[in-house]
Parts: structure tokens; C-alpha cells; sequence
């Protein structure tokens, strides 16, 4: 009877939670804390079938999905909000915010001061940049948390 009960919510918890969690952090906004999960839909480009992951933040219903483009000198982050898209870019010498794609209510300055981030890394570490520094790039999003 235990070992039916457990299975049972071994199997009701995988089904409800579902998303195979990759990371979480603060972003000192009041958008609060991050998580990061692996997308039940992955993002088709071209024909491309993309890696897409869901950042969703404690004190927002909007969620941010990110697609990873790869090429040979250089990897895309497609990211997508109900606000705005745009891409990060990450190259051997660095990693930062590189164009909107759509929606012209940003803060300009938070997005040149996003220009360069950091230098390359790995992928679980940029999707943890994209979801920290993300809510600086939206206008309402003004204040700060420290």
C-alpha cells in the first residue's frame, strides 16, 4: 500500500510539474526571483528545431521563452515576452544583448549598458544572464531591489 501511494504521487507530481527545471536566481527587481525549466513546445525557425527553455519570475504572470540558434562562430538567444523580443549573442570574446526584434517600449540605456555582460561561458550560465538582466530591458520595471 505504501509503495502505491508512493508511485502514485511520484507519477501525480512529475505530471503536474512536468518542466525539467534548469536554474533559479534573483534579479534584484520587483519582477522577484527566476526559474528557469526546459519548454514543453520547443521553437522551430527556419525548419530549425531549437533548444527553449521558460523563465518565469515569482512576482509577474509573464512568462520569457528563450530559443538557442547555434551557428559556427557564434550562438543566438531568441528571446520572446508579451513586451518585447530580442536577441542576446554570444561569441568567444563575449556575451551580450544584441537587437530588438520587436516592441519599441525598452529602456535604451539599460540596453546599451547590456551590450557586453561577460565573456563566453557555458549555456546554463547565459540563460541565468538573460533571466537576471531581462527585467531591466522592460520600462515598467524601473525599480530596483537591493
Amino acid at each position: 500500500m505504501r509503495t502505491f501511494l508512493f508511485l502514485l504521487l511520484l507519477f501525480f507530481g512529475t505530471s503536474v510539474m512536468g518542466k525539467e527545471f534548469i536554474a533559479k536566481g534573483k534579479t534584484y527587481t520587483a519582477m522577484g526571483n527566476y526559474q528557469i525549466t526546459i519548454c514543453d513546445h520547443p521553437c522551430v525557425i527556419n525548419g530549425d528545431t531549437l533548444k527553449t527553455f521558460t523563465i518565469m519570475y515569482d512576482n509577474s504572470p509573464m512568462e520569457v521563452v528563450v530559443g538557442i540558434r547555434e551557428f559556427k562562430n557564434q550562438t543566438t538567444y531568441i528571446v520572446t515576452s508579451e513586451k518585447i523580443s530580442l536577441t542576446y549573442v554570444q561569441t568567444k570574446k563575449h556575451f551580450g544583448v544584441d537587437k530588438i526584434i520587436e516592441g519599441d517600449d525598452f529602456n535604451k540605456e539599460e540596453f546599451y549598458h547590456q551590450k557586453i555582460l561577460t565573456s563566453g561561458q557555458s549555456e546554463k550560465e547565459s540563460l541565468k544572464l538573460v533571466a537576471a538582466y531581462f527585467p531591466f530591458l522592460l520600462k515598467d520595471n524601473q525599480k530596483k531591489l537591493i
